[in-house]
């Protein structure tokens, strides 16, 4: 049963951050791009980052994102990607693809839907390299949610509800950040537990 209220409260809490944003309109903060924050980039030298493999190589490698990096593929992002970046991914895990509807898949892999790919993925990826805490930082400083730029020209939103970082997207739905930080030789990733939805895909 307290696992039941905490589920509740977790959506409750959501529902009302949604609502809030319904009403705000000229107050919106500005859009976040590539904040230049102090938090903000790798903690690391900078022989340990060229020792560690780009991004894509570090999705294959971890585990848990083979259909991220076979659509990266498909859409022909993977070297880019792979260049110098920095990158912020917010990488959907394969649980996330698997929750997909089968139509929504199909759509998303035709071959003759690669533009739509690629923009679905860019929605996912954000210039410069943001870390966690840096997110969190940004979050509160803009009273209690961010917009964020992405690759893909459209803007996310991210919020923090039981101390966990949502991210929002064009159609209201929501992504978890379940394991933040992951570091690579051009960015940096943050697995999520939903594919977020561009705005410019669902057209």
């Amino acid at each position: 049963m307290r696992k039941i209220a905490n589920i509740t409260l977790t959506l409750v809490t959501l529902s009302c951050t949604a609502l809030a944003y319904a009403q705000i309109k000229e107050t919106d903060p500005p859009t976040m791009a590539a904040p230049e924050n102090s938090n903000i980039g790798p903690s690391s030298s900078d022989g340990e980052l060229r020792e560690r493999p780009g991004i894509v190589v570090l999705a294959e490698e971890a585990g848990g994102f083979s259909t991220l990096v076979s659509l990266l593929r498909s859409a022909e992002l993977a070297e880019t990607m792979s260049g110098p970046g920095p990158f912020t991914v917010f990488a959907p895990t394969d649980n996330a693809f698997g929750d997909l509807e089968e139509t929504s898949l199909s759509v998303l892999t035709h071959p003759d839907n690669k533009l739509g790919l690629r923009q679905e993925l860019l929605y996912h990826v954000v210039a410069g390299q943001i870390d966690a805490d840096a997110l969190r930082a940004d979050i509160d400083a803009n009273k209690g949610y961010l917009q964020i730029k992405t690759l893909g020209g459209q803007v996310l939103k991210a919020v923090i509800a039981e101390d966990d970082i949502y991210l929002i997207d064009g159609s209201g739905g929501t992504a978890k950040i379940v394991t933040s930080d992951i570091k690579a030789r051009n960015g940096i990733v943050h697995a999520v537990n939903q594919v977020l939805k561009s705005p410019v895909s669902e057209k």
